[in-house]
């Protein structure tokens, strides 16, 4: 057999999309290495895309929807003397005011969560605004009741 003309080639290892070959050939030991693509989908780059946009919306929607829910003690306007429950009415302000941006804050970050993990999430900031928008319409349900409307 003459080693001359044989060429073997090995893979030793993979680390880090770097993979290391030795390569024998006519008697003499040569280390090459090549990088392999480390392409993103489309897909991955879409929900990244979309996830940030609907945070970005939420965030603002949810900023003006607290400024908004600052006009909703005017609903104290018509109690009078002993007529509303003046205790459940401030307190359901208050959760208006900032009950949704909170738990939209929490969406957003378990968002970010999946997003360094690689999972989908554009539905993440989807479901955290109709959370907020939930406890909103509640609160305002409970403003509504303690002022006997």
């Amino acid at each position: 057999m003459v080693l001359d003309d044989a060429r073997i080639g090995i893979e030793l290892a993979s680390f880090g999309g770097v993979l290391a070959r030795r390569e024998v050939a006519c008697g003499t030991l040569a280390l090459m290495t090549t990088q392999h693509a480390t392409g993103t989908s489309g897909g991955r780059i879409a929900d990244v895309i979309v996830s940030v946009t609907l945070m970005l919306v939420g965030i603002v929607g949810f900023a003006v929807l607290a400024f908004a829910s600052l006009f909703l003690v005017m609903a104290a306007d018509s109690c009078t003397n002993g007529t509303c429950n003046t205790a459940l009415l401030s307190v359901a302000w208050m959760i208006a005011m900032g009950g949704p941006p909170l738990v939209f804050g929490a969406a957003i970050v378990w968002t970010i969560i999946r997003l360094s993990r690689r999972k989908t999430s554009w539905w993440m900031p989807l479901a955290g605004a109709a959370a907020g928008i939930l406890v909103w319409v509640i609160a305002v349900s409970i403003m509504q009741t303690s002022v006997g409307r």
